[in-house]
């Protein structure tokens, strides 16, 4: 969507595909970054991908703030520094407090591990 949106204001002709984030085999979001987690932190990691799941199931028209504070809580007591959980509108990336059940939604995570900050994006409807 950055990128995108970073074309739009250029007025670039590039023809911008947007496809889903590429994972490992158990979920976690494929990044150069996993390799400098221990082995104990690769495992947890995953459960970024769980939370994002966790909200694409939960979702549900109204006040999104619960939802959103019930990743950060579980990832937190997971060991997580929680930089931010977010439920954004799909195409301009607007940062949503309720949603009306008819926008395209997002979830966006990032979080540290350790030293590892790790990030994470999904769409939850269609």
């Amino acid at each position: 969507m950055v990128i995108k949106k970073l074309a739009e204001i250029i007025n670039s002709s590039a023809n911008i595909i947007i496809c889903p984030t590429l994972r490992e085999t158990d979920g976690l979001a494929m990044s150069s970054r996993n390799m400098r987690l221990n082995k104990a932190d690769r495992e947890k990691a995953v459960k970024i991908s769980e939370v994002l799941t966790f909200i694409k199931k939960g979702i549900k028209p109204g006040y999104l703030e619960d939802l959103k504070q019930r990743t950060i809580n579980y990832l937190t007591a997971e060991g997580f520094k929680v930089d931010y959980i977010e439920i954004a509108d799909a195409n301009s990336l607007e940062l949503l407090e309720n949603w009306d059940g008819k926008r395209k939604l997002v979830a966006l995570a990032a979080a540290f591990l350790g030293e590892v900050r790790l990030i994470d994006n999904m769409v939850l409807n269609n």
